[in-house]
């Protein structure tokens, strides 16, 4: 392959869901253009319609090599058979024990607050189990039995299945086994078999879904591309990855496919950033229905896998974050805010403008305020399509979202959804820059798509940005990145050893096999590769988030590591290194330059009038080519897109035909109106995304698997005397149960706090809710005046108590579950209090079993909160904190009508809940008319001489759990979710315990029926599980908890889920492979439990089986509940199957366990659990 010039078009296709882009350049000279995508029936495809139009080539001559040099192609065929579930019916083996782990994944659910939980289907559609096994070091535990696997084979093959995905237990690196399966497969008739060697990473689940992806969606990709090339016979055809190169049609893969166009997009802004000398951009692609949000430093940015379509893919694709925010992004006014998407109007009947009676949308908002001008916008609508956008219609249907909020004008409503957007843009940019450690204020804004020109430099003034870029051809960038993508070949190896010299060892082996694959690829395409780039991804012992580095000898490796662990995290990793991955990238360079045409100056500067700073003004109109020096505000038309200069900003036009739009004049700060709904959802994101941004920084830090895998973790802000403002979405028992923690902490230190202080607290008659929970609190300070708080809350793996994982089954008293701290001082002028804290840990009868482990993830809650701080005083910079502290204030005004106006539609009710212990949870709600309740748990037990007493603070996070799941909607979590009810819990009952009660099962387990109890005074629900089934074991050295899912309640129009996390949890469980590689256990079973929920009109959810086999001498204690009665139905539905577990002992009798238990488990002893499943709702067969 050379570069040498031709006379020949090379052809670069982006082929989407909607329309088609294409650009074809010979020479220097280019063409682009725009198509429809269907194809018409019996006729050829759109694409090559296009080609032909768009290089005046007529429709009776062939396409061919005498014509096109090549064609390039990127496709969302994969992407949409992903999203539609429509590849070809693929089979997925797995290993015997694990065929329903596909629809468990990791056990979580999708949205905290729904009730009818809805996931996604797996991939495959079916799934059998080989009956074979392989440990994690490549022992044959149980050869394959071959006559089994083929006989069901050849079901699924009669079936009409044609594809296979061949993904068994530690198959990625000991594949013996798979291979095997893989040769019956062809034999009995398979066509497309697959497996883990195409994805030879750790991690079953996500493999699942990924290997699965190529199986399926492969044969339709290349079907589609097998059309194409019939039609331009023997004319080169690459197509482009998810990784951000071309490749050969022979190695196009389904899950390399699905970022096909938005990998040509930021390509295509990477090169138009190099061409003007930017070596930093986030690039913005915004279309109808989304926005595309990525950063470029020089280097494209490839993360190690996504979720897409509810499928976890872990292939190397770019780092690319989708927003629901696009120009057909639904506007409205909801629960005393301004809202904008993630519902779209779609193509039709798209947004109220384009005359078929659609919603109001952001473009509409466009149109209302003049900066997206009715003739800038081609006639294609109306009955006939030929009639222009209706101006009149967007004013009406924004309108109504002003007359709704109690607004002057529909400019001002417009001007508030348009902020809005903004804001969720942002928001979306922080994902893929702070979280990573990028600082937006040194890098330029690219722009491109559709709407992108609308919001470029309001979204550049949100973060701080100088210069906004618009490439050229702007309206079709993906298709110009396409055109001048590199061939490449990206191919990863997990490694998952110690940076030593042994580890150096197996990652050269793994670097050597990975660049032999990658060459190979290459060569399939007729190329060599110029260079081959080898990124090692380290992680310190412990994480679960790696940082990639460039190839060198292991000091400097090391080195690079930690400093880059510093920057994105805040402080240095420490211990040391494991070498999780090596990533080979083979490229072979094609460069592309292209001309541009000349500047010109407007003969006649046309103008439309525009809505800026709450008045209408002229603005001139220019077309990109007119661009010399415009001082905004003004409005550029491009094909296919406008961009809007706002005042403060000046655009010229570059030799090569971009337009840079730079700031000169400071961006205004927004005055906050307590009044005004757009500003109340503007602060309330931006709060939120501090949260979450805190969550981020602690999982990526964290040493335990607790707080890195699991994700048992949150995160809040806290006014000046502690009042909830913001919680991220994290764990459920952690909501609004850190208020009381705060306050403790400024009773005890107010008027001695100090900036650069923190504080310690896990006690639970202060805000704990069990000992295990850490909270880190930290006053954000203005001089010497404490604003805010900073609060992060995280599940440690050991804080002591008598049995490891401080999660005792038969604790009676505090101090049996672990140390107690309450309102310690942490640190001092941001200096750790080491020799108190380890005193402290290994003070009493059963101190902590690994101190050190305990600091490390106090280190990471500390830069958790620093980096919240640090956010915060931004925003008090901008708003002033004043105005913040008003801010806060109208969210929990704002929380408290949500809330009301829930309960109005509410009747109340009461219910009682028995706990295995014989305690009761009574319940007696009451609703009045103006929309405010009484939840009284009077009657409730006593406390218990056990430890299901639920401290205060938990009781108070079901309820507020219970409240937002009432709400159904998206509203802040605050202190002010509580005024509109009266809170009655006796003291002294199991629900608001003394002082010293033992409690950690009332966090997990009473706090789960709490919910149910609830939810059946409200008759939403069926009770669910009403557990969390909490299982830990370990010894002096290695202590692991987990929570295992059930089954969830039935509702009055829907069945429970089955195998999922309910309530008031939703904690990720480890990966089978990764528990195997770090703990001493073998995973024999994981599955549904087959008719474990109550039968009703509508089932309850089946709860699971988890079968597991201790490989050495551990500590082994389950803390579960509804182990002597079932869930309970509702409305006349049955109840679900209560849990049960047993040991089976390594000589094979057998032994019953009560559902709180403690025992030594020798090696090859096997432990059983089933979960309880969920109450079923009505009456069987009622209709």
């Amino acid at each position: 392959m050379s570069h040498q010039p031709t006379d020949r078009w090379t052809i670069a296709i982006d082929r989407g869901g909607t329309f088609t882009d294409i650009v074809a350049h010979r020479g220097n000279e280019v063409r682009h253009t725009k198509v429809l995508s269907r194809q018409e029936r019996g006729g050829e495809d759109a694409s090559l319609g296009g080609i032909r139009q768009l290089i005046d080539w007529p429709s009776e001559t062939p396409l061919g090599p005498d014509v096109l040099e090549s064609l390039r192609l990127g496709t969302t065929v994969a992407t949409n058979a992903l999203l539609t579930r429509t590849g070809e019916p693929t089979t997925l083996v797995v290993t015997e024990g694990f065929r329903d782990l596909p629809w468990i994944g990791d056990q979580s659910r999708p949205d905290l607050f729904t009730l009818d939980i809805a996931r996604p289907k797996p991939i495959a559609a079916a799934v059998i189990e080989a009956r074979e096994r392989v440990s994690v070091d490549g022992e044959v535990i149980r050869p394959l039995d071959e006559d089994a696997i083929r006989d069901e084979l050849r079901s699924a093959r009669s079936l009409g299945h044609s594809a296979v995905a061949i993904v068994l237990l530690h198959g990625w690196q000991h594949d013996v086994h798979e291979q095997r399966v893989a040769d019956i497969a062809k034999e009995v008739g398979f066509e497309n078999v697959v497996t883990s060697q195409t994805n030879p990473m750790r991690g079953l689940v996500s493999r699942f879904d990924t290997v699965s992806l190529d199986a399926s969606l492969t044969p339709v990709l290349r079907a589609a591309v097998t059309n194409i090339e019939h039609s331009i016979g023997g004319v080169p055809l690459l197509c482009m990855q998810s990784s951000g190169g071309l490749v050969a049609t022979s190695e196009f893969r389904g899950s390399r496919a699905v970022l096909s166009g938005p990998a040509g997009g930021l390509v295509g802004a990477a090169q138009a950033a190099r061409a003007e000398g930017m070596d930093r951009i986030v690039a913005i692609d915004m279309g109808g229905t989304s926005t595309d949000v990525s950063w470029y430093g020089g280097e494209l940015e490839r993360d190690t896998g996504t979720r897409l379509g509810g499928a976890r893919i872990r292939t190397p694709m770019l780092r690319i974050h989708t927003v629901a925010a696009g120009g057909g992004s639904i506007c409205r006014m909801q629960g005393g805010r301004l809202r904008v998407g993630p519902q779209s109007a779609g193509a039709y009947p798209g947004p109220a403008s384009y005359r078929h009676g659609g919603p109001a949308t952001l473009t509409d908002c466009q149109v209302v305020l003049g900066r997206l001008p009715i003739s800038a916008v081609p006639s294609l609508f109306g009955d006939s399509g030929n009639l222009p956008i209706d101006g009149n219609a967007a004013r009406e249907s924004i309108q109504s979202i002003a007359d709704a909020a109690g607004m002057s004008s529909a400019e001002e409503a417009a001007a508030g959804c348009l902020d809005v957007a903004v804001e969720c843009v942002a928001a979306a940019i922080g994902r893929v820059t702070l979280e990573q450690g990028h600082d937006t204020t040194s890098a330029s804004l690219c722009v491109f798509g559709g709407a992108g020109g609308g919001i470029a430099c309001r979204v550049a003034d949100r973060l701080g940005m100088d210069t906004v870029l618009i490439p050229p051809r702007a309206g079709v960038l993906s298709a110009v990145g396409i055109a001048g993508s590199d061939l490449i070949a990206v191919r990863r190896r997990s490694v998952e050893c110690t940076l030593d010299p042994a580890g150096e060892e197996a990652m050269r082996r793994a670097i050597d096999e990975a660049r032999r694959e990658a060459i190979a690829e290459l060569r399939a395409a007729g190329a060599d590769a110029d260079d081959a780039r080898v990124m090692v991804a380290l992680r310190a012992a412990g994480w679960d988030r790696s940082i990639p580095v460039a190839l060198a000898d292991p000091d400097q490796m090391d080195q690079c590591f930690r400093e880059a662990s510093r920057v994105r995290f805040g402080f240095e990793a420490r211990g040391p290194l494991v070498i999780e991955s090596v990533e080979v990238e083979a490229a072979y360079r094609t460069p592309c330059e292209w001309s541009s045409p000349a500047a010109t100056r407007p003969a006649d500067t046309q103008t439309t009038q525009s809505w800026i700073k709450g008045r209408w003004v002229d603005l001139p109109v220019l077309s990109e080519t007119e661009v010399v020096d415009c001082v905004g505000p003004a409005i550029v038309l491009h094909d296919g897109a406008t961009t809007v200069v706002e005042p403060g900003w000046t655009a010229t036009r570059t030799e090569r035909g971009a337009i840079l739009i730079r700031r000169t004049a400071a961006a205004e700060t927004m005055i906050f109106d307590a009044k005004d709904p757009g500003h109340i959802e503007i602060l309330n994101r931006r709060f939120l995304s501090i949260c979450r941004d805190m969550g981020t920084s602690l999982q990526h830090t964290a040493t335990s698997v607790n707080i890195k895998e699991r994700r048992d973790y949150s995160c809040a802000i806290f006014d000046r005397v502690g009042r909830l403002v913001a919680n991220g979405p994290h764990i459920p028992v952690h909501l609004g149960s850190m208020g009381q923690s705060v306050q403790r902490v400024i009773e005890v230190h107010e008027g001695s706090m100090k900036c650069g202080d923190s504080f310690l607290i896990n006690d639970p008659a202060q805000g704990g809710t069990h000992l295990p929970d850490l909270t880190v609190v930290s006053p954000v300070f203005d001089g010497d005046t404490v604003q805010f708080f900073i609060a992060s809350r995280a599940h440690h793996a050991d804080v002591g108590g008598i049995t490891p994982g401080s999660m005792p089954p038969d604790s009676t008293t505090i101090d049996q579950e672990g140390v107690v701290f309450d309102a310690a001082l942490l640190t001092r002028n941001n200096v750790l209090l080491l020799e108190e804290v380890q005193a402290c840990l290994k003070r009493g009868p059963w101190p902590a079993r690994q101190p050190d482990v305990v600091l490390d993830d106090l280190r990471a809650q500390l830069a958790a909160n620093t980096r919240g701080s640090a956010q915060l005083r931004l925003m008090a910079e901008e708003l002033g904190w004043s105005r913040l502290a008003a801010a806060m204030d109208a969210m929990r005004v704002n929380a408290a009508a949500c809330v009301s106006e829930s309960l109005r539609g509410e009747t109340g009710g009461k219910a009682v809940m028995v706990m295995d212990d014989g305690g009761e949870i009574h319940v007696r709600i009451e609703i009045t008319e103006q929309g405010r309740g009484t939840i009284d748990f009077s009657g409730t037990s006593s406390q218990r001489s056990g430890n299901t007493n639920a401290p205060r603070a938990v009781t108070r996070a079901a309820v507020l759990y219970v409240l937002r799941c009432l709400v159904n909607d998206d509203i802040p979590l605050n202190d002010g979710c509580f005024e509109p009810v009266e809170l009655i819990i006796p003291e002294g009952s199991m629900l608001s315990p003394r002082p010293g009660a033992a409690v950690v099962g009332g966090n997990v387990e009473t706090s789960q029926a709490i919910v149910d109890c609830l939810l059946a005074a409200f008759a939403r629900q069926a009770a669910s599980q009403g557990t969390m089934n909490n299982l830990t074991f370990g010894d002096g050295t290695r202590q692991y908890y987990e929570t295992i899912c059930g089954g969830a309640g039935a509702g009055i129009d829907f069945d429970g889920a089955s195998g999922v996390h309910t309530h008031m949890t939703n904690s990720l469980l480890t990966d089978p492979e990764v528990l195997e590689a770090r703990y001493p256990v073998r995973l024999e079973q994981f599955g549904f439990r087959i008719e474990s929920g109550g039968a009703g009109e509508h089932r309850g959810g089946d709860g699971v089986i988890r079968v597991i086999r201790f490989m050495d001498s551990m500590q082994v204690s389950l803390l579960s509940n509804r182990r002597r009665a079932g869930a309970p139905g509702l409305s006349g539905g049955q109840a679900g199957l209560p849990g049960r577990q047993w040991l089976v002992f390594a000589d094979g009798s057998r032994s019953r366990l009560d559902g709180c238990f403690s025992l030594h488990a020798a090696p090859d002893d096997v432990l059983h659990i089933e979960t309880p499943g969920g109450g079923g709702w009505g009456q069987a067969g009622r209709m």
